[in-house]
């Protein structure tokens, strides 16, 4: 399994995602998905699913980690971008 993590609090350029979902860059919900997906014809149970699937693997970061030989260190600061508090 390979991962990547672009996200730099200190970079010029990587200090923010530059990911929007229905021209949101913050505060993103389960509805912004919902709405791009139908939008762009997605069946809405399936992204659902990819909702539920995405949240599970942030939820249980710690063992996808472990799995993927991501360093503690490494994997502690990736764990406080998916759960900020």
């Amino acid at each position: 399994m390979k991962m990547t993590c672009a996200f730099n609090p200190n970079g010029e350029i990587t200090n923010s995602h530059r990911m929007s979902v229905n021209r949101k860059r913050t505060a993103i919900l389960d509805e912004d998905f919902l709405a791009v997906a139908q939008r762009q014809g997605v069946n809405r149970a399936l992204t659902k699913r990819s909702i539920t699937r995405v949240k599970e693997a942030t939820a249980n970061w710690s063992c996808c980690a472990q799995r993927a030989v991501v360093s503690d260190e490494q994997a502690g600061k990736i764990a406080g971008l998916l759960n900020p508090p």
